[in-house]
């Protein structure tokens, strides 16, 4: 068996499960798409060598987290400067450099606090307060989350953050919605309460949160879960995955009461221009 041959058997093994990590780590079919291709490239390359590792897949992994670190420069929203005299340059503005990894999900109305969420390798909130001081050394606080959630933005009350956990069905290495809302405290990471969903199916649904509907509803974005058995001589289908049916919903935190709003067709949550920030994977 020459090289491609076995790199070929590589891929049709790992390349959906590679995807799949590529957009958990970008949020974006597109991003996740150029990442793994950059990084199977880099794989490719040091075959000879990988191929005679127990796990090529592992370091594959490990790959596609350090590329998209590396990727990772994002700048939060630019803030004019107020000032009691008129300046000679009245838009005088700053920028500030967010974390690697790290997505907005939250900034207060004085744009002085901003709450970040982190999605990978593990679920984590951290809290940047002084945002526009000359310096932010200090300022920041970050809390670990026990288990994987992809979270919602952050709520009207700034202290509450809503997600849905990800839960690993058993015997694959598939990830579905948790049965619950779950309201997540942003300073500790502890979970507050969970409300039972009625009038969406969480287990038969993959299920996005976005932004807020009203003080009290979020629109979540769901997909019907599908998780079957791998067919190794069947093609990869996730460079051009199929169209499939998106619902918005509005769902009560409260009362986990969900209001079904329209129905979409995409191949990708993030083919879908709805509101809400980008990276809540």
């Amino acid at each position: 068996m020459d090289r491609n041959d076995s790199f070929r058997e590589f891929m049709a093994a790992h390349q959906q499960s590679l995807m799949r990590t590529a957009y958990l780590l970008t949020g974006d079919a597109h991003l996740a798409e150029d990442l793994l291709q950059t990084v199977l490239v880099k794989v490719l390359g040091r075959w000879p060598r990988l191929a005679q590792v127990a796990s090529p897949q592992a370091y594959a992994r490990k790959a596609l987290v350090n590329q998209y670190i590396s990727w990772r420069r994002r700048l939060v929203r630019t803030a004019e400067l107020p000032s009691a005299d008129p300046p000679e340059r009245p838009h005088l503005r700053m920028v500030r450099p967010l974390p690697n990894g790290w997505n907005p999900i939250g900034l207060s109305p004085d744009g002085d606090t901003i709450t970040l969420a982190e999605y990978a390798p593990r679920t984590r909130l951290r809290t940047i307060s002084h945002l526009w001081g000359t310096s932010t050394a200090g300022n920041a606080k970050t809390v670990d989350v026990a288990g994987h959630y992809l979270v919602g933005g952050l709520g009207p009350d700034e202290e509450t953050v809503v997600a849905v956990q990800s839960v690993t069905v058993p015997g694959t290495d598939c990830l579905r919605s948790g049965e619950d809302l779950v309201h997540l405290d942003r300073t500790t990471g502890k979970v507050l309460r969970r409300v039972p969903v009625r009038g969406l199916s969480m287990t038969g649904d993959f299920v996005h949160l976005r932004s807020w509907a009203g003080p009290q509803e979020i629109i979540a974005v769901a997909r019907p879960f599908v998780c079957g058995n791998r067919d190794d001589d069947a093609p990869a289908s996730d460079v051009d995955p199929p169209f499939v049916p998106f619902t918005a919903y509005a769902v009560n935190v409260r009362t986990g009461k969900a209001r079904k709003l329209a129905t979409y067709t995409a191949q990708h949550f993030f083919h879908l221009v709805l509101p809400g920030f980008p990276g809540t994977l």
